[in-house]
Formats: C-alpha cells, sequence, structure tokens
C-alpha cells in the first residue's frame, strides 16, 4: 500500500468534466467524509440526501485537502472556497469517489477472486457456505456482509452489508496484505445504486431471489430488480476476468428475467429439472439436508446440518458457484458438511426441553 499518489495518476480514468489548478500533488489519502481530512487529502464532494459535500469544502481547506473532486461547476462552489485549491469536476462524483479509491489502493480486486452475491434473502447464508467451501480447498478467504467483515481471524463490526466505494477497496487491499485470496461479498441494492462496487471485477455473481424489501428507497419491484441486474449486465461486463460466472435461481420469476450474454458464462439452479444444478432426490429434516445435485461436473451427494428448504436453495447456489470455479468436488462436499451454522438464519437452538426451537432472521 502506498503513502502518496500523483494526483495526476488518480484522476486519469475517471470522467472529467474541467480541472482547475494543479495536479501534479502528491495525495496521501482520500476522503469522503469532511471531517476525516487530514493534511495531503483529497475530498470527494458527493451530494447526499441530507447534506451536500460540496457545502464542506472550505473545511477540507482547514484540514489540508490538496484537491477536491465534485459535480458541480467551481463557480456554484461556496463563496469561502479558496481560489488556490484544485479543483476537479466530474459527472458523477460517487462513481469517481470508486474509481479513484481503485486506483489509490492498486486495484485490489484484480488480485482477488471475487463473488457478489444479490437478492433479498439468502446472501448471508450463501456467502457463509461459500466461506466454508473454500477454505476446505485450502484458500483463505474473507466475507464482507450483513453480519460482519471477517479475513485471516480478524472479525469487524458491520455497519452497513456492503461498505462505502472507499472503504471497500481499504477492506480488500488489508484482505491481500493478509494472505487472502478469495473474497464472498454481499451485494445490496443500495451499494449497486451507489456505485459503491464500480470498479471490482467480479469472478463471479450470484442472484438469489428477490422480493417485496427495500420499496421505501426502491420505487416498485421493477426497479428493486432493474437496481440488481445491474451486477450482471454492468459490473460482470465491465470485469477485467475473462468469462466471469452469472449464478442463477431459474425459480424465481425475477432470475428468470437475468438475460444470456456473451460476456458470462450463465449457470442456473432449480429445485426442477431442466436447470444446470438441481435436486435428483433430497430430504429436509431436523437434522439437516441430505441431497443428490445434479451439476456440470456430474452428480454430487451433499450432507449438510443447515435445515430448512430455503437453504436447498443456498446450497445450489454456493454448489454453482464453487462447480464454477473449479473448486474440487471433495472440496464442496467437506465445505457444506463443515458449516455450523448462520447466526439467525434458521438457526436451531439446541434445549434440553425436547422441543425444536429456531431462529430466522434475527
Amino acid at each position: 500500500m502506498v503513502s502518496t499518489v500523483k494526483l495526476s495518476e488518480l484522476i486519469r480514468d475517471i470522467d472529467i468534466i474541467k480541472i482547475h489548478g494543479d495536479t501534479s500533488v502528491d495525495v496521501t489519502g482520500i476522503y469522503y467524509d469532511s471531517r476525516k481530512v487530514s493534511q495531503g487529502g483529497l475530498f470527494v464532494a458527493i451530494p447526499g440526501l441530507k447534506h451536500d459535500g460540496h457545502g464542506f469544502i472550505p473545511e477540507v481547506y482547514k484540514r489540508g485537502a490538496i484537491a477536491v473532486v465534485g459535480e458541480k461547476r467551481k463557480e456554484n462552489l461556496p463563496d469561502n472556497v479558496p481560489s488556490n485549491l484544485t479543483y476537479i469536476q466530474v459527472k458523477r462524483s460517487r462513481r469517481a469517489l470508486a474509481q479513484l479509491a481503485n486506483a489509490f489502493y492498486g486495484h485490489p480486486s484484480r488480485n482477488l477472486v471475487l463473488v457478489g452475491i444479490t437478492g433479498t434473502n439468502g446472501k448471508t447464508t450463501t456467502s457463509f457456505l461459500l466461506e466454508s467451501i473454500f477454505n476446505a480447498w485450502n484458500k483463505k478467504a474473507g466475507v464482507i456482509g450483513t453480519i460482519n467483515y471477517r479475513y485471516a481471524g480478524i472479525e469487524e463490526k458491520a455497519p452497513v452489508t456492503t461498505p462505502e466505494s472507499l472503504d471497500l477497496q481499504e477492506l480488500f487491499a488489508r484482505m491481500l496484505k493478509h494472505g487472502v485470496s478469495h473474497v464472498v461479498m454481499e451485494v445490496s441494492s443500495h451499494a449497486l445504486d451507489l456505485d459503491r462496487v464500480y470498479g471490482c471485477d467480479f469472478d463471479a455473481a450470484v442472484f438469489t431471489n428477490l422480493s417485496q424489501d427495500h420499496l421505501d428507497y426502491h420505487e416498485n419491484l421493477d426497479t428493486y430488480f432493474k437496481c440488481k441486474l445491474k451486477l450482471f449486465c454492468e459490473h460482470l461486463a465491465e470485469s477485467l476476468v475473462q468469462q466471469p460466472i452469472a449464478v442463477v435461481n431459474i425459480d424465481d420469476k425475477y432470475g428468470q428475467h437475468i438475460p444470456n450474454e456473451p460476456f458470462y458464462r450463465k449457470i442456473t439452479y432449480s429445485l426442477e429439472r431442466g436447470a444446470d444444478i438441481y435436486p435428483v432426490e433430497w430430504k429436509v429434516d431436523g437434522s439437516g439436508i441430505n441431497a443428490v445435485l445434479a451439476t456440470p461436473s456430474g452428480k454430487m451427494e451433499i450432507r449438510s446440518p443447515l435445515l430448512g428448504r430455503l437453504n436447498l436453495y443456498n446450497i445450489m447456489a454456493a454448489v454453482g458457484t464453487s462447480v464454477g470455479l473449479g473448486v474440487s468436488t471433495e472440496a464442496i462436499r467437506k465445505g457444506l458438511a463443515n458449516i455450523s451454522r448462520v447466526s439467525g438464519r434458521l438457526e436451531n437452538v439446541p434445549n434440553d426441553l425436547g422441543i425444536s426451537v429456531i431462529v430466522d432472521y434475527a
């Protein structure tokens, strides 16, 4: 991780409208929170729902910012913005932040096998399953999601499901430093809409399902789905990975509308024949799930202590992703069997009362 980067290098790939000032300066850090700016910092002014970052430009100058990136024309900035402060006008501040963060941290996702999981339900459990499978495959895995961010024995609190782009790229870089090779990330609709994962080079994208949720943010289900679709039709399309994979639940009516595209390999899963992954036979009871799955690699007998029919879907999503990434059958079976529980997700609570207690969505 570098200590400073020339501003001219950082802005090389962003969509610039106009540059005001010197770009030969050294940048010590990138910030989108005005309160955290320090000497030599580059501040990205983002128009928010409650506050507009452009209004804090005079403050960040006092804190030592040497340049600002923003959407507004320079003549529309606050009157007390110093004339000697370098200002770069861009089309979209959030997208510029993602590109700047990628450049500053050396495009870390290019050195990771990156899996993005999107959908209303099942993201967290599928991420746990893939983590267990990758570990069984002797790969050091990292996970970014609703419960926490974890890697190399380290657990960090998760203030949001998918971090802001700057925080995400810094986290990727930190994971690489700790020897992580595979990262599984829950990708929320908010993250897709706000360009938090813009510039990430995904090896795989997973669609679990879509149902009514977050409609306080999205206008309706169709708008919600279009946002999810970005992970496939934009981010996989722009990934530098050759032939990434798209793993799709086609029992979900919205999953059926994820198109076949030449830039990714599509792997489908369903409870019915006709998909790439489906159960030839299966049993779900209080001890877990036993199934024989048809896969592109042949039939696979699996067992997992996870409970419920919904977790069979999550298992198929994880198996489809793993097969697409070339994971061995032995590692897949071992990883599925080794997973103990997912906190608050159809979680069995042991007790001495002779009754079944299951906690879900806690």
